[in-house]
């Protein structure tokens, strides 16, 4: 559980949701309450060859290498995931995005669930095949099961408590159609006992949610072979 968890999970303590049942369906990636969404994007096509290539740790300058290391270190992984070796390209792009990674996932004050699941399901309505792949095994490796992964990447309305569809819807819309939001979005979050502090922390977290599937798309990072193997373990 520990090899992946503490990076593609987050903070606080593990609540599971379970949904009444989680009938996938094709349609719009909006984020209404009961929105459908694309489906698994861990099953799509790979988008083919980068144009870019990522910076091994062997290629790494002494200032990347060093970021290599300590991401290795403290997420106990034996690996550095395709997307920090393309943004090695860029130091500078490297370390933005580490450090936000670090304080809106490792460091989370949102249960560990809760962000694997926000994220999946910003992954799965932006159709993103890397990093859906990513929170897809992040979402198993916190326990959540293989309906509520249904759920999450296909009908929202389906997904279960009310609080965690509630978070996740919003933070779908955050991602997807961000001027769209409405007050009625926020009383509805404060209703389900979110506070002002964890609204903004999901704000933050579906941004960066979204951000990470632009660039995956963006430079077609191919999925970790380790990511592809825990998927079809």
């Amino acid at each position: 559980m520990g090899l992946l968890n503490k990076l593609f999970g987050g903070g606080g303590a593990a609540t599971r949701a379970r949904p009444n049942g989680a009938p996938p369906g094709a349609g719009p990636a909006v984020a209404a309450a009961g929105a459908v969404l694309p489906g698994d994007p861990s099953a799509l096509p790979s988008l083919g060859e980068s144009p870019i290539s990522g910076i091994t740790e062997a290629e790494a300058s002494e200032e990347v290498a060093a970021i290599f290391g300590q991401v290795k270190q403290a997420l106990q992984i034996p690996f550095v995931p395709n997307i920090l070796k393309m943004l090695a390209n860029s130091p500078q792009a490297l370390r933005a995005t580490v450090g936000a990674m670090s304080e809106l996932q490792l460091n989370s004050t949102l249960p560990k669930p809760v962000v694997s699941m926000v994220l999946y399901s910003i992954a799965a309505a932006s159709e993103c095949r890397y990093c859906g792949s990513v929170h897809k095994l992040s979402c198993r490796t916190v326990g959540i099961d293989e309906a509520t992964l249904a759920a999450l990447s296909g009908n929202l309305g389906t997904l279960t408590p009310q609080r965690v569809q509630a978070i996740v819807t919003f933070a779908v819309k955050v991602a997807k159609s961000p001027k769209s939001l409405s007050g009625g979005d926020f009383d509805k979050l404060r209703e389900m006992g979110v506070s002002d502090a964890e609204v903004v922390e999901i704000v933050a977290l579906a941004a960066l949610g979204g951000y990470l599937d632009s660039v995956a798309d963006a430079l077609k990072i191919d999925v970790d072979e380790m990511i592809a193997q825990g998927l079809a373990a």
